[in-house]
Order: structure tokens, then C-alpha cells, then sequence
């Protein structure tokens, strides 16, 4: 995710470069999937982005991007879920915050500290 000059609907960036990160898991990342299967992926955000901007900024993109079809925000689930077809591909997009102000390129995420006393 490159937010850098990027504004979007409630959240204004200006010269911020927070990184992010879209990792595929589940059978899709074991390698172990069927063909037409969902891809289920998590966005891996900083602490000061929200669940409220998951479901409003991060909607609007995919919004507005023309390979994305048949979105469905799912806001009351226990975890954030955004569903799409994407290119043909279905996705489930799925929300996690991490208490880092950055998160890295080369983020480990085997590190299990980071998941200590998260909501």
C-alpha cells in the first residue's frame, strides 16, 4: 500500500509512507488450493489506521477500480471482511492492526510479540 500524498474520503495523508502489507494465507498460501477457489488475503496496517478506514478509504479504492466487481463489506463480522471479485479472481480481503507506527517491507510476522494485546 503506497499512501504517500494519497487522500482519500476521511483520512488525509501528506508525505506519510506507513507501509502496509496484502499477504495471501490459508489454502491459496500452502499451496494446496482447487481451481476457482478464493484467495483469502489480510491487510497487515499500522496502528493508526482503523477498522472505520479499512471499510471507508480502503472500500472506495476498490470502489473505483474497474477490475473489482461484486463488493461486499461485511462491517459487523468479528473480523474486518471485504469480499470482491477482482480481475475474475475472488477475494476475501480480511483486516489486521498491528501496534507498529510502520510496518516494514520485510515485516516478520513469525514474530509472535506483534500479536500480543491486539482487538
Amino acid at each position: 500500500m503506497d499512501q504517500k500524498s494519497h487522500r482519500c474520503a476521511d483520512f488525509k495523508w501528506k508525505d506519510v509512507d506507513a507501509g502496509g502489507k496484502l499477504m495471501a494465507f490459508g489454502s491459496y498460501r500452502l499451496g494446496v488450493h482447487s481451481s476457482g477457489a478464493d484467495i483469502d488475503t489480510v491487510i497487515i496496517a499500522p496502528r493508526h489506521i482503523t477498522r472505520i478506514n479499512f471499510f471507508s478509504s480502503f472500500k472506495q479504492i476498490l470502489m473505483n477500480d474497474p477490475n473489482v466487481k461484486d463488493l461486499e463489506a461485511v462491517e459487523n463480522a468479528f473480523v474486518p471482511i471485504i469480499t470482491t471479485t477482482y480481475s475474475g479472481i475472488e477475494l476475501d480481503v480480511l483486516f489486521a492492526r498491528l501496534k507498529k507506527p510502520t510496518i516494514p517491507r520485510n515485516i516478520d510476522l513469525s514474530d509472535d510479540s506483534l500479536f500480543v494485546n491486539l482487538d
